[in-house]
């Protein structure tokens, strides 16, 4: 289906599907996508590096903005929700919507690492896991992207890493944790996430993020064109760990 969106083929979360190596297909219809030239690629194959290096506050706070409002303009272009404004900004948004509860969530992660108490990470953590659109989750691709903010954040500062450490064997148990809030996709990113491994396109952003590279525009685009929204997602949840920063 030449131009067709995922979101347009009348399925429902939950319809059951089977790739046969060329063509997703669904029970009682024809084949919706061909992929005549795609090969399966394991966790192990794909593109995995880890946000390692410290980028010195005086030198990123020009490239963060500027990230920032590449990412701003792009979902506003998608209509992605919630805005990049809303999400940096300094209110904190009511009501029961889904804008407005991803920014609660998004803003509870932050006060718990604030306050550098696991239990509360985790509990903020679930409250996006799995939450949102795409087959993986809006909450899912936010997580992935601000766990690689915090990571690099942690690059000097000992403090925040041995927190970000503490955590991590809770996030991964498959029942209580992250990985049980999700599908299995999805799960097998947060698990690199948790691990601190990201994909390679997150971490380009990242590095033209914070004034390591001069290829903004063209990372922005990279990472735009992952997945119906999942690659501006996950640039939205790295600019949200430098929120304080970028301001709003």
């Amino acid at each position: 289906m030449p131009g067709a969106r995922f979101d347009d083929w009348g399925l429902e979360p939950g319809d059951a599907g089977r790739f046969d190596g060329s063509a997703v297909c669904f029970a009682g219809a024809a084949p919706v996508v061909t992929l005549p030239r795609s090969r399966v690629l394991s966790r192990e194959e794909a593109p995995l590096r880890s946000v390692v290096e410290p980028f010195p506050a005086s030198a990123r706070l020009g490239p963060l903005r500027a990230a920032s409002a590449a990412v701003a303009a792009l979902r506003s272009e998608r209509h992605s929700e919630p805005s990049l404004p809303a999400l940096l900004g300094a209110d904190v948004p009511a009501g029961e919507g889904f804008p407005a509860r991803f920014v609660r969530a998004a803003r509870a992660l932050e006060t718990a690492v604030s306050a550098r108490c696991v239990l509360i990470f985790l509990d903020a953590a679930l409250g996006l896991a799995g939450f949102g659109p795409g087959l993986t989750p809006a909450g899912d691709d936010f997580l992935c992207g601000y766990f690689a903010g915090l990571r690099s954040r942690a690059t000097d500062d000992a403090d925040l890493d041995a927190f970000l450490n503490g955590w991590r064997a809770a996030a991964l148990e498959s029942d209580a944790g992250l990985l049980g809030r999700t599908n299995d996709i999805s799960a097998g990113f947060l698990a690199d996430a948790v691990e601190g491994r990201f994909g390679a396109a997150l971490v380009s952003f990242a590095d033209a993020a914070l004034g390591a590279t001069g290829e903004m525009d063209n990372t922005v685009a990279v990472l735009g064109d992952l997945g119906h929204g999942s690659g501006m997602d996950a640039a939205a949840g790295f600019l949200f760990a430098y929120r304080n920063e970028i301001g709003g």
